[in-house]
């Protein structure tokens, strides 16, 4: 194997370094946006909350439900396909 410059080979460190440094910045500002939104939504959700609580609590109920029966019917789901995979051995 070829022996590489050490010169060119501390450049390209440098570079990654730099890059990487470039990349963990942008990183950074995106998880602050993300983390400004968030809390941003939350009090809105918090707002709401305290000036309709019955709403929110049938709305909650509501995606409860919903979530609540789309997991039962992926499990039955399953299990008839396996019942089904057992009957054809």
């Amino acid at each position: 194997m070829p022996k590489q410059d050490p010169q060119k080979i501390k450049k390209q460190k440098e570079k990654a370094k730099k890059q990487l440094e470039e990349v963990k910045e942008k990183a950074e500002k995106e998880i602050k946006k993300l983390r400004q939104k968030v809390e941003k939504s939350l009090k809105e959700t918090e707002d709401y909350v305290r000036k309709n609580p019955k709403k929110a609590g049938f709305i909650s109920a509501a995606v409860g439900t919903a979530i609540g029966a789309a997991v039962a019917g992926l499990v039955t789901l399953k299990k008839r396909k396996k019942k089904k995979t057992k009957k054809k051995k």
